[in-house]
């Protein structure tokens, strides 16, 4: 069986038979979608592992994003032989599941190696058992790369050659490989503090950007949400008939609806838009709205000291109160997969007022999103 942490109610992919020997067929389904549905199968130059990504996010294996849009024969091999190492790491290895950062970071390695056996005219069997080969990869690729080779090899040895069909350097070297890439982490120097006075610029920017955009969020949002109903509304005039005829809209022949600059003018934003920088179209109010959603996620980091991939999984009802000796403390409910093998756990953060306004102006697009694809978030935190 797979060794993947499967959420309730999903479906896992095929089981696969150790005994014959051989790769699955390129038919074998590696994962599936909750209603059952083949989200991939083994043959397939692309894996969907979002089936099986706790965060729920687009969570691709790409197998031949190195070899460009027209590989070549031995291209084609060395892909092959990516796929049964990745089918190793999640069929065969022993232990718990690996996370899906873990398969990426396996990936990326696999690949960076391809890569370099295709321009060296080697074999991805010499990269993993022969020092000199492995010696000259590392010159080439960086030694970032050295702790997660050893861990590679450690990993595939814990298999067994007679399953992974792969020779391995000797222990001594694997040891010797891990040694060396913890000691280019240890070299790695810390970033000098930022000086106070520009730090609180870097914080000043982004508030400046949620006040400004607060004052006009009902406006903005409106627009953008009507725009969002009406698939001709806000759009030139070769646009609306182009819509017109690819939707099957009926219209009134020389009728049209007014253009975004009109809008703009409707609504009271024309000065905001010019002001920001932002091209007079929807895509111009798509990216005004990621420009502050994008000031909001560093406001919560600031604020909460949370990491990337947390703040970037927030559930929408994240924030609560505690009062606690007549003083009320601001939560930031969520998840987080440190310390815990990449699963995730629920935890929490304490936050400020300005992280509590961050958090609702990222929930205020948030709505427009939901309102727009008729969906209702969630009660639960997780």
């Amino acid at each position: 069986e797979p060794k993947i942490n499967l959420p309730t109610k999903y479906s896992a992919p095929d089981s696969y038979d150790a005994t014959a020997g051989r790769p699955p067929a390129s038919d074998f389904v590696v994962s599936r979608h909750i209603d059952g549905a083949v989200a991939s199968r083994y043959g397939e130059p692309v894996w969907d592992w979002t089936p099986y990504n706790h965060t729920g996010k687009s969570s691709p294996l790409m197998f031949a994003s190195w070899c460009g849009e027209r590989p070549t024969r031995s291209q084609l091999a060395l892909v092959e032989e990516i796929h049964w190492l990745m089918f190793v790491l999640i069929w065969l290895r022993p232990g718990r599941p690996l996370s899906y950062a873990s398969l990426l970071n396996y990936l990326l390695l696999l690949t960076r190696i391809a890569r370099f056996v295709d321009e060296n005219a080697v074999s991805i069997k010499n990269v993993l058992s022969d020092p000199e080969t492995i010696l000259r990869f590392l010159e080439s690729a960086g030694e970032w790369y050295a702790r997660l080779l050893a861990s590679l090899i450690r990993t595939l040895r814990s298999i067994g050659e007679p399953l992974t069909r792969c020779p391995l350097v000797s222990r001594a070297l694997q040891k010797a490989l891990s040694a060396r890439g913890k000691a280019h982490r240890t070299n790695y120097q810390q970033v000098p503090p930022i000086p106070t006075r520009i730090y609180s610029e870097m914080l000043a920017r982004p508030m400046r950007e949620i006040d400004e955009f607060e004052e006009i969020a009902d406006q903005y949002l409106a627009l953008v949400e009507a725009c969002v109903a009406n698939p001709l509304l806000g759009r030139t005039k070769c646009q609306q008939l182009d819509v017109a005829r690819w939707r099957g809209i009926e219209r009134v022949r020389g009728k049209y609806y007014p253009g975004f600059s009109a809008l703009l003018q409707e609504y009271g934003l024309l000065d905001y838009f010019e002001r920001k920088g932002l091209a007079l179209t929807l895509k111009g109010a798509a990216r005004g709205l990621s420009r502050i959603n994008l000031c909001a996620k560093l406001l919560i980091h600031a604020y909460s000291g949370m990491r990337y991939g947390e703040a970037r999984n927030l559930p929408y009802h994240c924030l609560k109160q505690h009062t606690h000796a007549g003083r009320v403390h601001h939560l930031i409910l969520g998840n987080t997969t440190k310390h815990n093998r990449g699963r995730k756990k629920a935890t929490r953060w304490v936050t400020s007022v300005e992280g509590v306004r961050a958090v609702e102006i990222a929930r205020r697009i948030a709505d427009l999103v939901y309102r727009a694809l008729r969906v209702t978030p969630a009660r639960s935190p997780s």
